[in-house]
């Protein structure tokens, strides 16, 4: 029984990740942010795969679902004990849609969060 497990568990700050629904063409923003006193946590973003692009050489086992990490340009920001890295889509298309998952983790605990991405086409 550790105790310090216990006290280093990861909690994500509000309600982030939230499922969202976006039109074609718009920028979707998954946020995820983290409580932690510890700034050398990371958060990385994933996507879960879909049934044509499961077992690629790159894919991510997280629990029994498999997931790509998706690149992102910015850099986790840290301040006042609150770590915050957004997912930004720009000019989402249907390929966007889907689950995304927010992972928190540090050399004593590891976390994670779903959120889904509905994308609507209003052309139709």
């Amino acid at each position: 029984f550790n105790i310090y497990s216990l006290l280093e568990k990861l909690h994500f700050f509000g309600n982030d990740p939230e499922n969202t629904s976006i039109e074609i063409g718009q920028t979707a923003i998954l946020n995820c942010r983290v409580q932690t006193n510890d700034p050398t946590t990371k958060i990385q973003w994933l996507k879960k795969l879909t049934i044509q692009q499961l077992f690629r050489p790159d894919a991510i086992v997280f629990g029994s679902e498999q997931y790509e990490n998706i690149e992102q340009s910015q850099e986790q920001q840290y301040s006042n004990n609150i770590l915050s890295k957004p997912l930004i889509i720009p000019n989402v298309n249907i390929r966007e849609s889907g689950e995304y998952i927010c992972v928190i983790q540090n050399d004593k605990a590891t976390n994670y969060k779903k959120a889904f991405v509905n994308i609507i086409d209003i052309r139709k």
